[in-house]
């Protein structure tokens, strides 16, 4: 009876405690080079469904553990979008289970079919990660097995070849040379062998960690920048309870011009705000429009500042770009909108429902209904090129690509993660953005309203920050190279994934074949 909690609940329960441990807020990201080696354990041998049950445990403390602050939005959305993706877990359980299963009982251990049962279940893994970032209401591409690896800057530098993906792929790939390695060892003490072979399936992994990482250190050497461009970013620190409150308007907006007189002394070349700093439509506010005269006349610098745009009956969450002179000089609409937070899926469907589920301010019929933008747009101001990314677009590594193979110098992310108040949402942003700096090889610069306001290096390291939760400015002076080349993952996208997901469908149709075979 206890071996079989054990088994059924406490070694799940571990394993998404470890990999939830390994991000933030704890950030002991050395825990996820052994998380998944209790899940191994607890569906090795284990029924297929038996698995899936395991793995949907291990699934639901994870996601528990690590987007619980989504009640600060929704309560009952919280628990179901927990129960929904602890679903990728469960399907990682019974992925584990079948090719642990590869080995038949009582046949010896073959380092070399250890290691091939490594890189399938690993490929395996990395293909439900690439499906779990953009199936199903545009995807959930947050907090990957790679990410927890976010601090760990020179073996994370193979992302501008693979992605985050690769760096998943790693770490899974020494969660099973480890396990094979603890299973032997279990096995050979209980049956009084001495332990003597050499555990080659983990030498072989290691072999490509230490690969990772001089490929790493080498692209850590830094380059000398042959220009630069002093940035100003503001972090208002607006509570989420105040900022669609029109009597708050003028609060809102005389904070904004405090902060950024703050830096102006530093003469900066471009003033940055984060998204819906101005909580209205922007180019039909006259009080924020005289307001950003005004800043503009007396920096005369470009500001790009997140708002609402409006085009008829469409609204749009949108950035806008004013050249010194208070021109409009671009605009970009967001693309990629968080289902159930800027648009309904199923409107029909769902609006009776969200309205009563929902927070109390939950209007379904204006904010919750935005537009999608269609174009990537591309500013230039300050003799830079520059993307714009809103909210969580920079965790999607499509369309970051997509703007980094315009020959952007860098890139720019406005969010505001106060919805989500003082939780860890703000520094798993951060995280998980650190990772299209390094895809791309652009310095990623961000402008948020709570926290984390940052500037991270094409090598994903941060170079500055604000702390979160209060309100500041930073100044930076941020060095540009010359000629960028586009890197591998960026002209190629996720070839490695692609790679990953053809292993795993061979590997499943071998599979099924092998259970025919037997069962006849």
């Amino acid at each position: 009876m206890i071996e079989l909690v054990f088994h059924r609940w406490l070694l799940p329960l571990l394993s998404g405690g470890l990999l939830a441990a390994a991000l933030p807020p704890w950030n002991s990201y050395q825990l996820a080079w052994a998380g998944l080696i209790p899940l191994f354990f607890a569906v090795n041998k284990c029924p297929l469904p038996e698995a899936f049950r395991r793995g949907y445990i291990a699934g639901l403390a994870f996601f528990g553990a690590t987007i619980w602050w989504i009640v600060h939005v929704t309560v009952p959305g919280t628990v179901a979008v927990v129960a929904l993706l602890a679903l990728y877990f469960g399907l990682a359980g019974v992925l584990f289970a079948a090719v642990l299963q590869w080995v038949k009982p009582g046949q010896p251990e073959s380092p070399g079919r250890n290691f091939l049962v490594a890189a399938i279940g690993t490929a395996g893994w990395v293909t439900l990660e690439w499906v779990r970032g953009w199936f199903l209401l545009g995807g959930f591409p947050w907090n990957f097995l790679g990410t927890t690896q976010w601090l760990a800057v020179p073996l994370i530098q193979i992302a501008d070849f693979a992605g985050v993906y690769g760096v998943s792929a790693l770490v899974c790939l020494v969660n099973f040379g480890l396990f094979f390695t603890l299973r032997r060892f279990a096995t050979q003490i209980r049956s009084g062998q001495p332990i003597r072979r050499l555990s080659w399936e983990l030498y072989l992994v290691m072999v490509l960690v230490a690969g990772s990482f001089l490929y790493g250190m080498r692209h850590l050497r830094p380059a000398e920048p042959v220009r630069s461009v002093r940035l100003a970013l503001v972090q208002a620190n607006i509570p989420q309870s105040l900022k669609f409150i029109p009597g708050q308007n003028e609060i809102i907006l005389q904070r904004q011009r405090d902060l950024t007189e703050v830096v102006l002394a530093g003469r900066p070349d471009l003033i940055i705000w984060p998204e819906t700093a101005a909580p209205s439509f922007l180019l039909t506010d006259r009080a924020f429009g005289d307001m950003v005269a005004g800043i503009l006349a007396q920096a005369n610098a470009p500001l790009l500042t997140g708002s609402f745009d409006r085009d008829g009956d469409r609204v749009y969450n949108a950035a806008f770009l004013f050249s010194p002179t208070g021109g409009l000089a671009g605009v970009y609409r967001k693309m990629h909108l968080v289902p159930f937070g800027e648009y309904i899926p199923l409107r029909s469907l769902w609006a009776p429902l969200l309205k009563r589920i929902g927070p109390a301010d939950y209007d379904v019929d204006e904010f919750y209904d935005l537009a999608r933008g269609t174009e990537p747009t591309i500013f230039e101001a300050a003799g830079c090129r520059f993307a714009a990314l809103i909210c969580f677009e920079d965790t999607v590594a499509s369309l970051t690509r997509r703007f980094a193979r315009q020959d952007v110098d860098f890139l720019v992310n406005l969010t505001n993660d106060a919805w989500f108040k003082e939780s860890p949402a703000a520094e798993m942003h951060l995280a998980n953005a650190v990772f299209r700096a390094i895809e791309c090889r652009r310095p990623l610069v961000r402008a948020t309203n709570n926290g984390v306001t940052a500037v991270i290096d094409e090598r994903g390291v941060i170079r500055s920050q604000l702390e979160s939760f209060t309100e500041g400015s930073l100044t930076y002076e941020l060095g540009l190279a010359g000629e960028q080349e586009l890197t591998f993952y960026t002209r190629w996208g996720d070839v490695f994934v692609a790679g990953c997901a053809v292993v795993t469908v061979l590997a499943g149709a071998g599979w099924v074949v092998r259970r025919r075979r037997i069962s006849f």
